[in-house]
């Protein structure tokens, strides 16, 4: 059960593009919780300075 080259390509091809979907989705969700946490310092700070 030889697997020749362009059937070797087509399934990397399929497996890099199954890790460029989940690391998108891993890094955007990183940076949404960035942005989340950054809003939440700010609006603590915020309370702080102006009671």
């Amino acid at each position: 059960n030889f697997i020749s080259a362009d059937e070797t390509r087509q399934l990397i091809d399929l497996v890099s593009a199954k890790a460029d979907i989940s690391l998108i989705v891993i890094s955007s969700i990183i940076i949404i919780l960035a942005v989340f946490s950054m809003i939440q310092s700010t609006l603590l700070y915020v309370r702080k300075k102006y009671p």
